[in-house]
């Protein structure tokens, strides 16, 4: 048992760590860290491999780290599941948002904003529809406007939970914003129904005593 460190030759970019059960076999048992220090980003790499020489994990000269994946596109890609108490997304990224007018997370505030006061700074391109023109878009796209259709989300090949989740907020709040002009309006019919049943009723009672006379 025991940690060898390995270099080939002086022109060798090679750097080896192995933690193996017996350092008189064929280094394959073990774990083995290995280095690859020749300056392209792809391939100055720290690699984690299990017995049988079996790569669990690579960390690339880049900073991405590929977890089950020796060809991580991502700072941390893993392929398999995830398993976490929580996930915390960060609000300034490049392309935190991916439907929004800017690189940074874009909280749907602007709903409000521009609903109540005309227009939003945080977002001055957005534009609330009404229900008839969201029924037409629906009709013919089969999606709600700004939410990714299920062919871009096939053909880009991931989905984006902070910008969805987003825009699913953004999404709440307009249905809060229709649902408070539903409510004014029924509250508006409702004053117009008590207002006939009040005439109705002196109506009634005006011919009541017509007709007792």
């Amino acid at each position: 048992r025991g940690v060898r460190i390995l270099t080939g030759a002086a022109t060798d970019p090679y750097l080896n760590v192995r933690i193996v059960q017996n350092i008189s076999t064929t280094m394959q048992d073990g774990l083995w860290i290995n280095y690859n220090s020749t300056g392209a980003a792809s391939a100055n790499a720290i690699r984690f491999f299990t017995p049988g020489l079996t790569e669990r994990m690579k960390i690339l000269g880049s900073g991405r780290v590929g977890i089950g994946t020796s060809t991580p596109n991502e700072m941390l890609e893993v392929a398999g599941n995830v398993r976490a108490t929580s996930f915390i997304a960060t609000t300034v990224a490049a392309g935190a948002y991916k439907y929004n007018t800017t690189t940074n997370m874009n909280v749907p505030d602007y709903v409000f904003e521009n609903y109540y006061l005309g227009c939003s700074n945080a977002n001055p391109i957005y534009q609330m529809s009404n229900l008839q023109d969201v029924e037409e878009f629906i009709k013919t796209n089969h999606h709600l406007p700004r939410v990714p259709s299920r062919e871009e989300i096939l053909n880009d090949g991931v989905v984006n939970i902070q910008g969805l989740q987003m825009i699913t907020l953004e999404k709440v709040e307009e249905l809060f914003i229709y649902t408070i002009e539903q409510q004014a309006q029924i509250q508006k019919q409702q004053a117009q129904i008590n207002m006939l049943i009040k005439q109705n009723q002196e109506l009634v009672e005006r011919i009541n005593i017509v007709e007792n006379k």
